[in-house]
C-alpha cells in the first residue's frame, strides 16, 4: 500500500468523480484508475461499484476512508516535521548567558522566537561565562553564548580608553624594569631604586587588575577569569610583604636622608 494510491482513493471517494479527482491531484485519469486498481488488488477488496454514469463506494471503501484519512494526515505531519528540522525550525536550542548585559537582550530573544518559530524550545541557562560557554559550544552541550554587552566590548570608546591607560602603564613599569636590569649588570643599582621599581610596579599592577575588572563588567569578579586572579595574587604580596609601606619608607629615607621605619 503506497501514500499516493491511498491519497488518490480518497480524491476519488470525496469527488465520486474520476475526471474530478484526477484534477485534484494533478495527474491523468488514466493513471489514477490504475492507481485505484492497485489499491483495490493490494487489499483484496473492491472499494468503487463504477458505471459509465455514477461512482460510489462501496462498503470497503467507505470503511478505508477515515483511516486513509488519518494515514494521510499522519504522513503529512511526518513531513512537515522532517522538514522544519532540516531547516531549524522545530527542536532545542540551549543558550547561555551571564552578565547584566544579557537580561534586557534575553526577553527580546525569547519573544521573537515564540513568534517566528514556535516549533523552537529555548533552554537558558544562566551564569555561563566566556570560558565556559566556548568550550561548551565545542562539545556541543550548548548552542549559543550570548556575549554580555551585545557586541564586543572593544568597541566601546570608554573600553579603548581604558585599554589605552593599561598599556601606557604596563609598558612604562616594564621599561622600568629593563633599566633597572642594566644598571644591575652594570655599574651597580642603589636599594633605593630597586624599591622605586617595586613600589611602582606592584602599584600599577594592582591598577591594571582594577581597571580591567571593570572593563569585564560583572564577569571581572568571576573565576572565570584570569583578572581576579592576578588581583588576589597582588594584594597577597601586599598584605604579607608589605610592598606599599616598606618601599615607601625606604624611598622616603633616599629622598630626605631620615630614616621612620620606627
Amino acid at each position: 500500500m503506497e501514500l499516493r494510491h491511498l491519497s488518490g482513493f480518497v480524491a476519488v471517494a470525496e469527488e465520486l468523480h474520476f475526471g474530478r479527482a484526477a484534477e485534484r491531484t494533478h495527474i491523468a485519469q488514466s493513471p489514477l484508475s490504475q492507481q485505484i486498481r492497485l489499491l483495490e488488488r493490494d487489499l483484496g477488496v473492491k472499494l468503487f461499484d463504477r458505471t459509465t454514469r455514477s461512482v460510489r463506494l462501496t462498503a470497503a471503501g467507505q470503511a478505508l476512508l477515515g483511516p486513509a484519512r488519518h494515514l494521510l494526515a499522519e504522513a503529512s505531519a511526518v513531513r512537515r516535521t522532517v522538514q522544519a528540522a532540516h531547516l531549524g525550525e522545530v527542536g532545542r536550542v540551549t543558550v547561555g548567558f551571564a552578565g547584566a548585559g544579557s537580561y534586557s537582550a534575553l526577553p527580546v530573544l525569547t519573544r521573537a522566537v515564540g513568534s517566528e518559530l514556535p516549533g523552537i524550545e529555548l533552554v537558558l541557562e544562566g551564569q555561563t561565562y566566556t570560558g565556559e560557554a566556548l568550550g561548551r559550544i565545542m562539545d556541543g552541550s550548548l548552542d549559543i553564548g550570548c556575549e554580555q554587552f551585545g557586541r564586543p566590548i572593544a568597541a566601546f570608546q570608554l573600553t579603548q580608553q581604558k585599554l589605552v591607560d593599561m598599556a601606557l602603564e604596563l609598558h612604562k613599569a616594564t621599561l622600568t624594569a629593563l633599566h633597572l636590569a642594566r644598571l644591575k649588570d652594570g655599574a651597580g643599582v642603589h636599594p633605593a631604586q630597586i624599591s622605586f621599581g617595586k613600589l611602582n610596579n606592584v602599584r600599577e599592577a594592582l591598577e591594571i587588575c582594577r581597571i580591567a575588572r571593570t572593563v569585564l563588567g560583572a564577569n571581572g569578579i568571576s573565576l572565570e577569569y584570569p583578572v581576579i586572579r592576578h588581583t588576589n595574587d597582588l594584594e597577597s604580596v601586599l598584605t604579607y610583604e608589605g610592598t606599599t609601606e616598606m618601599h615607601t619608607l625606604a624611598l622616603g629615607q633616599a629622598l630626605t636622608g631620615h630614616a621612620a621605619f620606627r
